[in-house]
């Protein structure tokens, strides 16, 4: 696929498309962005969250970075572009929702098992370092029996409540949190059967999104 695939899809979105959200894209110029949601993903071209969600403008407010890694809050971060996607999607947008989306088939977990020193990515294995407690979880957490594939969805359930449990170490999300004005949500998407499954954190495991609105 060249980038006059691209050209020629921009040419449908034109034509086609934009004057269907016309209304919705003035309407967001004249007042603004007021997304409700904040959805943290992976990078991963597979990951189309317009196609997943049925998603319109303005709905979601996107981060997106290898592996929906979300840094432990720093006053001063590290790694400030998703940091300060966070404060912006909290303190400017008021969002009332994040959902940090996880998904099968992940390469930021897979790697984590393997050794990146050859391969010159100092700034790959660096992020990926921020996910070291869940590869130590993740081992704890199977035995020998398990196959790699195991492993590794494992590692990328985990991935998802070590995030969960990131954000809630920047002040400004655990008091909105503690006085439910912000809800946080783990989903799991599998690529290869299109199913996405929510934590639920007071059964302790993974559930169809199916069901959410019925617990």
């Amino acid at each position: 696929m060249g980038i006059s695939t691209f050209v020629e899809g921009y040419k449908h979105f034109k034509e086609n498309m934009f004057p269907l959200h016309e209304r919705e894209f003035i309407k967001l110029i004249n007042q603004g962005q007021q997304p409700k949601t904040l959805f943290i993903s992976c990078s991963d071209s597979r990951i189309v969250p317009s196609l997943l969600f049925n998603e319109k403008p303005g709905d979601f407010f996107n981060i997106r970075n290898v592996g929906n890694i979300v840094p432990p809050y720093a006053k001063e971060s590290q790694f400030p572009e998703t940091t300060a996607a966070i404060e912006f999607a909290i303190k400017l947008l008021h969002v009332q929702d994040i959902i940090v989306c996880g998904h099968k088939d992940c390469g930021a977990c897979l790697n984590l098992y393997k050794d990146l020193s050859n391969m010159e990515v100092d700034n790959l294995s660096n992020w990926l370092q921020l996910n070291n407690k869940c590869k130590e979880l993740s081992l704890l957490s199977v035995n020998k029996q398990h196959s790699t594939e195991d492993l590794l969805e494992v590692t990328e359930r985990i991935s998802i409540l070590c995030q969960i449990e990131n954000l809630l170490s920047y002040p400004f999300v655990k008091t909105l949190v503690d006085a439910q004005k912000l809800f946080i949500h783990g989903w799991y998407y599998k690529i290869d059967s299109g199913e996405i499954e929510y934590y639920d954190s007071a059964a302790y495991e993974f559930k169809p999104l199916e069901t959410f609105m019925q617990d």
